[in-house]
């Protein structure tokens, strides 16, 4: 008799020692959820956020933002080069050249904005004669 019931006490002590494993088991496993979902959403807001693109050209100093933005997600060359293409041409029909679209510098801000979630805007230095191949108008934002 006092073989059974130390029997049935190490059962019970093992069925108490399981269950509470089990709780903290499901407490970890939310808590590691919990932090997943807010990484991701933090990731997806950071993917999701408006860069601004700029044309800067030092001399004289004149800063033009294109209309649109680029969600960073999105941020590539060929995206830049698409909005650059909807701005008007003073020569109709005329494709854009600017020298900065094939610099090693505009690829490493390109790469730097497409990671850094601090960065809002990404702006593509070009020369005087390459502005004025655009038809800009009152785009000019000083």
């Amino acid at each position: 008799m006092q073989y059974v019931d130390n029997m049935m006490l190490s059962w019970t002590s093992f069925w108490d020692i399981l269950d509470k494993l089990g709780i903290v088991a499901g407490v970890f496993s939310l808590l590691v959820s919990l932090s997943i979902r807010a990484y991701l959403w933090r990731k997806e807001k950071q993917d999701n956020a408006l860069i601004d693109i700029r044309l800067y050209c030092p001399e004289p100093e004149i800063t033009i933002t294109l209309q649109g933005q680029i969600r960073r997600k999105n941020l590539t060359r060929a995206e830049v080069q698409g909005l650059l293409g909807i701005l008007p041409m003073k020569e109709k029909g005329k494709r854009y050249e600017l020298q900065a679209l094939n610099q090693k510098v505009f690829f490493d801000a390109l790469e730097e904005a497409q990671v850094n979630g601090a960065i809002q805007e990404l702006v593509i230095t070009c020369s005087e004669q390459e502005l004025e191949q655009f038809d800009l108008g009152t785009q000019v934002d000083s």
